[in-house]
């Protein structure tokens, strides 16, 4: 009895102190750091990432990337580089900036990072003046190509105005649905095929207006190794309007950060090949007193060197889900040690929320119950044919990839978008829990299986509208230290031997007795 009370007493501690410090360190945070407790109170921070692959020869290497200098409506926060054993500089040249990393001797895969951290300037929507861009030269079309594009450019005449309605219409003209004799004929050329925006260029430049394309990035959080998305630069004597190449409508789509306008190229490679550009983004707060790089920092931070915001965006973006896991094991320690529901797995109902969190709610259990449903009917097949455990269990993950596959093949061309989700539920898991089910079934009767299932779908469903909760997603990737308390929960927890509700029923009649 001694030994249970000491351990009981050493969990009782170190609960204590797990607690302690993580309401320690979330008031810090709170309290001199500026962070706020509620979502939405602070200024959003938008971190960009572009990361650069590429394989050395083996020697000198020089990487050049045009990096943004200034976007309309937003403003640059701070900016940096990573890349072990590079050097790395700012090149400004005429206005345009470019990030340089540079290495003596380097071999094999190589991948470079540059985060840009920008927030919404509040009505700085005016580009910055630039010098008037020289007369472009007529390009030279060939001669089976030359009757389309004057064909295309008359017709864009007739329907126009000025520089701008007439931009307008020969991107429309191109981009339409059903595409005329004369867009064909152009497109017909291979160049012209791969990159429809350079013939919009020629035939501008054909009316001497001068063009450029724009890249840029769109503000969505989650957003993963993405490339830059274009847009074609028009300049008239008002200075340079942006236009959408795929419809033609003038101005920035909304969210959207500038990254390159003109200039150089984008990329540039010197002794290695096979290089890419990826863009990632994710979506930070910043204090309205403070600024996000105070609160990365090692000096003010401690341990800021591990801090989850000095992660490749990529990562945080999947950190972020997983931090969310801790409350649904804490759910499920409280259904199943406190209330008395019994699932199917321990884990299962998290794995299945978290599915539920791609799919959303009411689309996530229609689909989980007809692949419940069609499952449990082969593997009653498969039950005949005496196989053994881990044969049985590889057929019924196969058979769940056939379902999975043939719904969003089906749901495609029904049109119903929603179920092509299915993709997203963990193939493993159902499979087992399919297995689980027909053991239940035939050893203690189909109602019990049956109850499982509905339990561990009622915790699911408990689990997602938890989990999926903005307060619950803000504080879990603001104050990661919260996970400590639910890990002090989940200990204390493991010490209950009570009664759990559901078994009160058992006692009532008793209870009910003089």
């Amino acid at each position: 009895m001694a030994s249970r009370g000491t351990s009981r007493m050493q969990l009782y501690i170190i609960c204590g102190l797990l607690t302690a410090g993580a309401l320690g360190r979330i008031g810090y945070k709170t309290l001199v750091l500026g962070f706020s407790l509620l979502p939405g109170r602070d200024q959003p921070v938008w971190l960009v990432e572009a990361q650069v692959d590429f394989r050395a020869e083996g020697g000198p290497v020089k990487v050049l990337l045009s990096i943004p200098k200034q976007s309309p409506g937003y403003k640059i926060l701070e900016e940096s580089a990573a890349a072990v054993g590079y050097g790395y500089m700012i090149e400004t040249s005429e206005g345009y900036r470019r990030a340089v990393w540079s290495a003596r001797d380097v071999k094999g895969k190589q991948t470079l990072f540059y985060r840009v951290q920008v927030y919404d300037a509040r009505g700085a929507d005016v580009y910055e003046p630039g010098p008037a861009p020289p007369t472009p030269e007529i390009p030279t079309f060939e001669s089976r190509l030359q009757p389309a594009a004057r064909s295309l450019l008359q017709q864009a005449t007739e329907r126009s105005s000025d520089v701008l309605t007439f931009t307008s219409q020969i991107l429309q003209m191109l981009n339409r649905e059903i595409s005329s004799d004369a867009v064909k004929i152009l497109l017909s050329d291979k160049e012209y095929a791969k990159a429809p925006m350079r013939l919009a260029m020629d035939l501008l430049a054909t009316k001497g207006i001068a063009s450029r394309i724009a890249r840029g990035v769109q503000l969505q959080d989650g957003k993963r190794r993405q490339p830059l998305e274009d847009l074609l630069d028009v300049y008239t004597k008002n200075g340079w309007t942006l236009f959408d190449p795929t419809t033609g409508q003038r101005g920035l789509p909304p969210k959207f950060v500038l990254w390159q306008q003109g200039g150089e190229s984008l990329l540039d490679v010197e002794g290695g090949t096979r290089s890419s550009l990826s863009i990632s983004v994710i979506r930070n707060v910043l204090p309205e007193k403070d600024l996000l790089q105070a609160r990365t920092r090692s000096a003010q931070w401690g341990l800021g060197a591990f801090s989850i915001y000095n992660l490749p965006v990529s990562e945080q973006n999947i950190i972020k889900k997983l931090l969310l896991v801790p409350l649904g094991a804490l759910i499920i320690v409280l259904m199943r040690n406190v209330v008395g529901l019994t699932t199917s797995g321990t884990f299962m109902p998290v794995l299945i929320a978290l599915a539920f969190m791609e799919t959303k709610l009411l689309t996530g259990i229609v689909v989980f119950v007809v692949i419940l449903v069609v499952g449990l009917m082969i593997r009653s097949h498969l039950s005949k044919l005496n196989l053994l455990l881990v044969p049985r269990i590889s057929a019924g993950v196969i058979v769940v990839i056939l379902v999975m596959t043939s719904m969003s093949i089906l749901s495609y061309r029904v049109g119903l978008p929603a179920g092509m989700s299915v993709t997203f539920f963990p193939m493993i898991i159902i499979a087992w829990t399919i297995e689980r089910m027909s053991i239940t079934a035939e050893e203690s009767g189909s109602l019990e299986a049956i109850k499982q299932v509905a339990s561990s779908l009622f915790t699911a469903v408990l689990i997602y509208l938890a989990i999926s909760n903005r307060y619950a997603e803000h504080l879990t990737f603001a104050f990661p230290e919260v996970t400590l308390i639910f890990l002090s929960a989940v200990l204390l927890l493991g010490t209950y031997t009570g009664y759990r509700l559901l078994e009160l029923r058992r006692f009532d009649p008793l209870a009910r007795q003089p």
